[in-house]
């Protein structure tokens, strides 16, 4: 019985090992894309682009912390950390967990590079200020998260086929759970702190 758990849990760690080094390759393919998307677009709508940033950086630090912006602020956070659990719920999850960590990056490389074009060496600050918390806080949630919920949705989708796959009610233990609402916790404490710091970040950098 030892020998068997001893293989099993090795099974486990170098699927795991696998998969993230799948999402690691997921992340990059998205950087690069979302610089490759900036780059082509920006000289078509540089001026128009320019002047919405600007009123965004502008409007920002005169936020208030209300209803509304909290749940703007808590959308943006829970959106693909939410999405990839649930994906873990569906045999499909196998391709699309993998498209949503390459739009995780993708948006967050688009954001910056426009920033960046848009706004020269401050614009590297202003992205810091708008977007640091949230992908310091997103990137390894989402990771977290979607290891398990990837090979939830292998074995799903093993089972479905026909292939030995174990089926739902064998793939969701405490543990599953478990992540997803420490995972939440941190993104809603990154959510309600983003609406306090970002603003105050943007005051010190447009002032």
């Amino acid at each position: 019985m030892e020998a068997v758990s001893r293989v099993k849990t090795s099974s486990k760690e170098k699927h795991s090992l696998t998969t993230l080094g799948l999402f690691f390759l997921c992340f990059l393919l998205g950087l690069y894309l979302g610089r490759a998307a900036s780059v082509s677009r920006m000289a078509e709508v540089s001026p128009e682009l320019r002047q919405y940033l600007q009123g965004y950086v502008q409007a920002a630090p005169r936020m208030s912390f209300t209803a509304k912006h909290l749940l703007q602020s808590m959308l943006v956070y829970f959106r693909y950390p939410l999405l990839v659990f649930a994906l873990g719920f569906a045999s499909f999850g196998v391709l699309m967990i993998p498209v949503l960590a390459t739009l995780l990056t993708f948006s967050f490389s688009y954001s910056v590079c426009c920033f960046t074009t848009s706004f020269g060496e401050k614009g590297a600050l202003l992205s810091l200020a708008l977007f640091g918390l949230r992908y310091l806080l997103t990137l390894p949630c989402f990771l977290v998260l979607a290891v398990q919920a990837f090979r939830s949705s292998w074995e799903l989708a093993g089972y479905t086929l026909g292939y030995g796959g174990r089926r739902g009610t064998e793939l969701y233990g405490v543990q599953y759970f478990t992540k997803f609402f420490a995972a939440a916790a941190v993104l809603l404490v990154g959510a309600l702190l983003d609406l306090w710091l970002t603003p105050w970040l943007l005051q010190l950098l447009t002032t």
